[in-house]
């Protein structure tokens, strides 16, 4: 797994009272739905999940965007668990805090340089897999 180029299907469980939020994207870019979402502090528009500084992470695409015109919307879910692609085994820590890792994949803030925090891991299901819950724009 790598960046997302396409819609993605993510399993989703405990999401009975799950929140959702929309952000204007920033000009030009590209989310994918299922894609992992930030905004830039500076301006508040969003862009793809990225390790990236002065962001914070806002959600999970409910739709995608391709080529955002200016104003474009982009909604996202947040307050539930998603099933999401790690880049290194999240077991060791159950109960703590991941972060972007791309807009796809979620990491360890050990292996992390701007710890861009996506919620908790819940239960790591495999070395590249594990359930997170998924923090909202509160988190910023």
């Amino acid at each position: 797994m790598a960046v997302l180029t396409a819609m993605t299907a993510r399993q989703t469980r405990n999401d009975a009272l799950a929140s959702y939020a929309t952000y204007t994207c920033t000009t030009g870019t590209t989310i994918y739905e299922g894609s992992l979402v930030m905004v830039t502090l500076a301006t508040g528009l969003a862009l793809p999940g990225a390790d990236t500084a002065s962001c914070g992470f806002v959600g999970i695409a409910t739709n995608t965007v391709v080529s955002a015109a200016a104003g474009t919307l982009i909604n996202v879910k947040f307050g539930h668990e998603e099933l999401l692609g790690t880049n290194a085994t999240l077991a060791a820590v159950t109960g703590s805090a991941c972060v972007i890792f791309d807009s796809d994949l979620v990491t360890t803030a050990a292996a992390a340089t701007n710890d861009v925090k996506v919620g908790e891991v819940v239960q790591a299901v495999s070395t590249t897999a594990a359930w997170v819950k998924i923090r909202g724009p509160q988190s910023i």
